[in-house]
């Protein structure tokens, strides 16, 4: 599998996933809502439309922000259990990986777009969540 060099994460992990897909396909579920979202402009219109829908204020630069489009990636592979109420990927969930995965915050503290899209990669090529059995116990 070739990645060329200066790849962006989603030009990544759609590799990885299309090789993946490859020799085990239906292996990467919603890997066609996540890799055929076309140019970068239509991309964004996407996004933003989503984002409308469900209410979510994007601002008026015309710029969707990398949290909303990790959530849209993510919401339209059906990984809708990663959202949270607002409908949006939960900023402490988010944090909480790139520190036990050693990555970086910016230099302000705050959740890098970057760190947005590579965690809604991770957990695309990761797949669904399995459900565990309740604990008789507890209930849960």
């Amino acid at each position: 599998m070739s990645v060329p060099e200066r790849a962006t994460a989603h030009q990544q992990a759609s590799a990885v996933a299309s090789a993946l897909s490859a020799r085990f396909p239906g292996a990467v579920p919603g890997l066609d809502a996540y890799s055929n979202g076309g140019t970068a402009r239509h991309q964004a219109a996407a996004d933003a439309s989503w984002a409308r829908r469900r209410g979510t204020a994007i601002g008026g630069s015309g710029r969707v922000p990398d949290r909303v489009t990790a959530s849209y990636r993510l919401d339209q592979a059906g990984r809708d259990d990663l959202l949270g109420p607002d409908g949006l990927l939960d900023e402490a969930h988010v944090r909480e990986w790139a520190r036990l995965a050693g990555r970086r915050l910016s230099a302000r503290g705050r959740v890098t777009g970057e760190l947005w899209l590579d965690y809604s990669t991770m957990q695309l090529a990761a797949g669904p969540q399995s459900k565990e059995s309740p604990d008789p116990l507890s209930g849960r």
